[in-house]
């Protein structure tokens, strides 16, 4: 089987590190070179391997199964505009983001043609340096469908065929509603992480008990307004033990804040935000905290 991945972000080496041994995996760079490059892995114990990638050209684009996108979600629908004239029909492109509104971003009526589905995945990675990531935290990769699917069998078939005692994949027919369930814990975590410069686990104080709950009852009322059902209870506790389970962990939107890069905050408390001003309803929280992190990285020196 032959794997690209785009990206080489701390998401995108911690999945080639795991998928590595089941497929021929190659990283799509700017460049269209055939070139290797090395970079450190540092597992969960803390224990170091020196790894090589090879790097995806033309050529091997074309015989790609699939293509693993692991990129910014504002990156998402211009990644898939340039590889879409290089790879096969039948290649599946599996998306991998954070947020929601980018399927609303690829125009999907017109192109491309190809097979498309949605990685979910609690599993945390950490850049430590330009060549070196560190796998932070375990977890579940769920992919479902979002356009042109391939059969149910044919899907769990290639699953079980990724799968190993390192990586474990699930299949959900129902990933729109895991996709509201992730955002719901985005939205009460990312912002007020950034915001704060603080970590994960420093918003289970009581000083932020209120504010969570107010953010995550306004995702509730316009998940319920797009037709998407969430119970408040069973999410507050999700948001509760998330937080608790990745307590040392920093969220990628206050790293993009540190270091001063673009942060996917338009997907999150701002998906909110618009989808609320387009049913007319006001969702202060949220709203507040899209402006409060656009005008931080409105701000960066």
């Amino acid at each position: 089987m032959n794997i690209v991945i785009v990206g080489s972000g701390a998401m995108g080496l911690l999945f080639y590190q795991q998928l590595n041994t089941q497929a021929d995996v190659r990283i799509k760079t700017r460049s269209n070179d055939n070139i290797y490059k090395s970079f450190t892995y540092t597992d969960l114990h803390g224990c170091n391997t020196s790894m090589q990638y090879q790097t995806a050209d033309e050529a091997f684009m074309k015989t790609a199964d699939i293509v693993l996108i692991c990129v910014k979600s504002y990156d998402v629908a211009n990644v898939v505009s340039s590889i879409k004239d290089s790879i096969a029909e039948n290649t599946i492109i599996i998306l991998m983001h954070n947020g929601m509104g980018v399927i609303e971003e690829l125009n999907l009526t017109t192109s491309p043609k190809n097979p498309i589905y949605t990685l979910l995945t609690t599993q945390a990675a950490r850049k430590l340096a330009k060549n070196h990531v560190k796998h932070t935290g375990i977890g579940i990769n769920q992919i479902g469908p979002v356009n042109n699917h391939i059969g149910d069998r044919e899907i769990l078939d290639l699953l079980v065929e990724l799968s190993t005692n390192d990586i474990g994949f699930e299949f959900c027919n129902s990933i729109t509603l895991l996709q509201w369930k992730k955002l719901a814990i985005n939205c009460a975590v990312n912002a007020l992480t950034a915001i704060n410069n603080i970590n994960n686990g420093e918003l289970s104080a009581a000083a932020y008990s209120k504010i969570i709950e107010s953010i995550t009852s306004e995702v509730i009322i316009v998940a319920e307004l797009e037709g998407i059902s969430l119970d408040i209870t069973e999410t507050l506790n999700t948001i509760k033990t998330v937080i608790k389970n990745t307590s040392m962990n920093s969220s990628s939107m206050r790293e993009d804040v540190k270091n001063k890069r673009r942060t996917e905050v338009s997907y999150i408390n701002g998906y909110i935000h618009n989808l609320g001003l387009r049913h007319g309803l006001l969702t202060p929280e949220n709203t507040k905290l899209f402006e409060q992190v656009s005008n931080l990285e409105a701000n960066y020196g």
